[in-house]
């Protein structure tokens, strides 16, 4: 941002390019996955979305070992910040048997 600060100076239009720096800081900021007894709640930029623990099936992690909670309706949603070694963790937070997969 102090980058484009100075170049700024010399050229206001390109002021916009410092909005990119700010969204991926807010992004990196608020993105993430709480767990606890009740469900899931994804974080992403603009929103959140809660998923009760009755509506997952299972946790499928992929081959670069992200980890996706599989429902019961077939879809996967992703879980941000959530990787293969944090599994044990999610699934002590449910409080009941998951599927990791």
């Amino acid at each position: 941002m102090i980058a484009g600060l100075s170049v700024a100076r010399w050229a206001p239009y390109l002021l916009i390019l410092l909005v990119i720096p700010a969204v991926v800081a807010i992004w990196s900021w608020r993105s993430g996955t709480d767990a606890d007894e009740a469900g899931l709640t994804v974080r992403a930029l603009l929103g959140s979305r809660r998923i009760p623990w009755s509506d997952v099936a299972g946790l499928v992690t992929d081959d670069r070992g992200t980890v996706s909670a599989q429902l019961n309706s077939g879809r996967a949603v992703p879980l941000p910040a959530v990787g293969r070694a944090d599994l044990p963790r999610v699934v002590e937070a449910a409080g009941t048997e998951i599927n990791p997969r």
